[in-house]
């Protein structure tokens, strides 16, 4: 509503209010008139100012695409046996779009199984055979077995010639003893021998009663003959024991190399057989690993052939709509065609680009508002998903908007107009731009004060183009003049009429008819 037909509103009520006055008293039009006129004022409307916010937008045209698009290949090249969806359809991630031939991999898979049960044998035969050169045989034991019966005997043989060896010497010991004591014998003999034949036969003994006679002297011969024959038999036995002792050390030396022979030929043998079994160890565990690798390589053979197979059956890899099909049964296709196009439908983007004023006022999870018209051009709410940090070749600055778009209604390649905030204001006063009044230098606006218009000079803030912000000059609270402000004066009396879009003035008891003409002229204005 325009304030000059608001101001006439208010002029055609107190027109009617004076002739129902007229007709009511009986005094002259004039004079009802004026008194009507100066009991009501000037007819305004104003508004209670609050606290409210306020942004300045950017409208920019963008144009809608999938969420995402995949082209479905078949990985084989193979003839077309069945087909299960059209253009228009709705599949979902899973469902099956269409089959490709599946006997030549079916024969390959059961070729790779029986090749993959093979392999299994092979490696556990090798196996085998490795755990066999790894350990012991009955042979290796029993040769084993005599050459440490050798070292045995000889070792024994050893402790033998050492204890005859330790005996003869012994022998050859008591035998050189048994002659010096002969020998001993044989000179005490011959030294009482000499004592007697000194004496003489008849001759008194030193003890002075023995008297020597023949008897004792070859008594005494006869004794140091027979002690020196037992020497002379003593002395005969060394060289015996002495041969004896000798021959003990030969035959002890010689079992003494006999042990060290048993010893290298058992050391010689175990370092024999030690690289014989290295050898078959490292041959059978080359063979185990020839085997593992064979086994391998058919197992990965076979995981690659049932892989095949499972592609026989093409599926969506998510959840849309099929935009496109080039495909028929009985087709041979290859990884170069694309039977199937889908696009994702339940969430769509909105490329939009903006001038680098806006680019930085821009982020990921802004909020903004969509307007779609082939759909019917109510705001939608879309989320800032990208911002290029760069500028394009025009030098704008590509942006990506998500849209919900669960009920299919967007379509890819509609046109749409984003909305972007470049600057907001909360908790402010915001108030139509008509409501600010100019003169040559300042801004100002009316506000009521004890029924009075009162002129207030204001502090423009951010504006959008139909809203403006005060930011000094009125205080919360306070009734500002919306409509009838430009037929204002600085101290003029006013009849408020509405207050935030609520009719405030009463009429006088019995006026009813002036409150009717009112509303008829508000009807007629409305009109």
């Amino acid at each position: 509503m325009s304030r000059k037909k608001s101001f006439g509103k208010a002029l055609a009520a107190g027109m009617a209010f004076s002739l129902v006055l007229t007709g009511c008293m009986g005094q002259g039009p004039q004079a009802v008139e004026t008194d009507a006129q100066a009991s009501l004022g000037t007819a305004v409307e104003v508004m209670q100012l609050k606290r409210s916010s306020i942004k300045n937008e950017l409208t920019y045209i963008g144009q809608i695409e999938a969420k995402s698009q995949i082209s479905v290949a078949s990985q084989i090249s193979a003839e077309v046996m069945e087909v299960y969806f059209d253009v228009g359809d709705t599949v979902q991630a899973g469902d099956v779009l269409f089959t490709v031939d599946a006997k030549d991999i079916q024969d390959q898979v059961r070729q790779l199984e029986m090749s993959a049960m093979l392999t299994e044998i092979s490696v556990k035969q090798a196996q085998y055979a490795l755990d066999l050169a790894s350990g012991e045989t009955a042979a290796d034991q029993m040769n084993e077995l005599q050459y440490l019966t050798a070292i045995y005997n000889a070792r024994y043989g050893v402790q033998s010639s050492e204890l005859a060896k330790d005996i003869y010497d012994d022998a050859l010991d008591n035998a050189e003893a048994d002659a010096d004591d002969a020998w001993d014998i044989y000179k005490e003999a011959e030294a009482e021998l000499n004592v007697l034949q000194a004496i003489g036969e008849g001759g008194m003994m030193d003890d002075g009663t023995t008297v020597v006679t023949p008897a004792m002297i070859a008594k005494q011969q006869t004794k140091v003959q027979t002690a020196l024959n037992t020497y002379y038999a003593k002395k005969a036995a060394i060289p015996t024991a002495e041969l004896q002792y000798d021959s003990s050390k030969i035959t002890n030396r010689q079992s003494d190399k006999s042990l060290d022979l048993a010893y290298d030929s058992y050391d010689a043998y175990k370092e024999f057989t030690q690289e014989q079994k290295e050898r078959s160890i490292r041959q059978a565990e080359f063979s185990v690993e020839t085997a593992l690798a064979n086994q391998s390589s058919t197992q990965l053979q076979l995981e690659i052939a049932q892989s095949n197979l499972g592609k026989t059956q093409v599926k969506s890899p998510i959840s849309g709509v099929i935009s496109a099909r080039s495909i028929e049964v009985g087709q041979l296709i290859s990884q170069a065609t694309l039977p199937y196009t889908i696009i994702s439908m339940d969430t769509v983007n909105v490329n939009v680009s903006v001038s680098e004023t806006l680019i930085n006022s821009v982020s990921t999870g802004d909020e903004v508002q969509v307007v779609i018209q082939a759909i019917g051009g109510e705001p939608l709410a879309g989320v800032v998903t990208a911002v290029s940090p760069a500028a394009g070749s025009n030098s704008t600055y590509p942006v990506r908007v998500q849209l919900d778009n669960s009920d299919g209604m967007i379509k890819p390649g509609m046109f749409s107009q984003v909305s972007f905030v470049q600057d907001r204001k909360d908790q402010t006063f915001v108030v139509d731009k008509s409501v600010i009044l100019t003169d040559e230098t300042t801004s100002y606006v009316y506000i009521v004060e004890d029924g009075k218009a009162k002129k207030v000079t204001v502090t423009i803030g951010l504006t959008n183009g139909t809203e403006v912000e005060i930011t000094s000059g009125v205080s919360l609270g306070d009734d500002i003049v919306v409509v009838g402000q430009e037929y204002v004066h600085d101290g003029d009396t006013l009849n408020v009429v509405k207050r935030d879009g609520e009719s405030v003035r009463s009429a006088p008891p019995g006026d009813t008819d002036v409150v009717q003409a009112s509303a008829e002229a508000e009807e007629a204005d409305a009109a």
